[in-house]
């Protein structure tokens, strides 16, 4: 099997002692949300989160971490 690159989540998971799963699948160019990557891996959308970097031209780095079916408000990051 190969090594599985970490992503900086894996990186500040490890960092807080947080344990993790990893699971992985063929995902689809055309298919890329949380619902069908959870649906890949028969997983219910409920149990699965998506992991959102926003980056703001005044606020800077904005990380959320939000349910697989979950969408982002962008006018309501403004504040952050």
């Amino acid at each position: 099997m190969a090594k599985i690159k970490k992503t900086n989540a894996m990186r500040e998971l490890d960092k807080l002692n947080i344990a993790y799963d990893i699971t992985t699948y063929a995902w689809d160019p055309e298919h890329l949300d949380a619902s069908h990557a959870s649906e890949s891996i028969g997983m219910n959308a409920s149990t699965v989160y998506k992991t959102l970097v926003l980056k703001g031209d005044k606020t800077g780095l904005l990380v959320a971490c939000i349910p697989a079916k979950e969408k982002i408000d962008l006018k309501k990051t403004r504040s952050y």
